[in-house]
């Protein structure tokens, strides 16, 4: 009886064949749970992740307070003014008011905070991106002048507001049509894709792309931002990991488009 013949350990070349496999749908909808791994390992990323949520913290603590105080306004000139048919009713009535007024001013506060937050997390975010890359690379700390951090920051801002420009034009077109059978779906996809463009766009605005460059990049990874998107959508928390997790994906998507 011969001896089974040993499975052959994998060469150099196939081993590179498979960290160049261009990443998709599946990769994406993993990345914020990589890029958690990456940071679990890997403590002082967690700088870059805790600033932006304490500013959007204090962001939505003020507008929450600016708009309470507006309600409790609003609900002292009620309790002045005629409630005509229903004043008899005014004991009842008015604390629901209050309730009401209060919990419309907390989503007041968040939807303006979620929308602010883009552009707040932009810079840190960009940071973040970039600390990864190098520990990616393996390359040391570089000491840059501020002009240099806040020219990338800049940079960053305003790949932010450019996307979100674009998302809020084709959304609010395909909000129209949500009301459709087939328009429902294509809003729900355009929100999950455009999510996931916005944390690979991070990555793609510091290797200075220009807009065209970074869309054509999209249309190539359709899969792969749909698969980022759909997690941060679900669970806005998990943004900061996500972007940990593209900016991985992006790289490995570079080294794919090499070949």
């Amino acid at each position: 009886m011969s001896a089974p013949t040993p499975t052959p350990a994998p060469t150099r070349a196939s081993a590179r064949t498979t960290i160049r496999r261009k990443p998709g749908f599946a990769d994406g909808l993993a990345g914020a749970l990589t890029g958690a791994r990456l940071v679990g390992h890997h403590p002082r990323l967690w700088v870059w992740i805790v600033v932006p949520l304490l500013i959007n913290t204090v962001t939505f603590g003020l507008l929450f307070l600016l708009g309470w105080n507006v309600a409790q306004g609003m609900q002292a000139n009620l309790a002045e003014a005629s409630w005509g048919w229903f004043d008899g009713m005014r004991s009842f009535l008015a604390p629901v008011v209050g309730v009401l007024l209060t919990v419309v001013s907390f989503l007041a506060a968040l939807l303006v905070t979620l929308l602010a937050s883009s552009v707040i997390n932009a810079p840190f975010y960009e940071l973040l991106s970039e600390q990864v890359q190098r520990l990616v690379e393996r390359r040391a700390e570089e000491a840059r002048p501020w002009s240099a951090v806040l020219g990338d920051a800049w940079a960053a801002l305003g790949a932010a507001l450019s996307l979100a420009a674009m998302q809020a034009c084709i959304l609010s077109l395909l909000f129209l049509l949500s009301f459709t059978a087939i328009g429902a779906p294509l809003f729900m996809l355009a929100g999950f894709f455009f999510t996931g463009f916005g944390l690979a766009d991070i990555t793609l605005a510091r290797q200075r792309l220009g807009a065209p460059a970074r869309r054509l990049w999209a249309r190539r990874h359709p899969g792969l931002l749909l698969g980022l998107g759909i997690p941060v959508s679900l669970l806005p928390p998990l943004a900061p990991f996500a972007v940990v997790g593209a900016t991985l994906l992006c790289l490995r998507a570079e080294l794919a488009d090499r070949r």
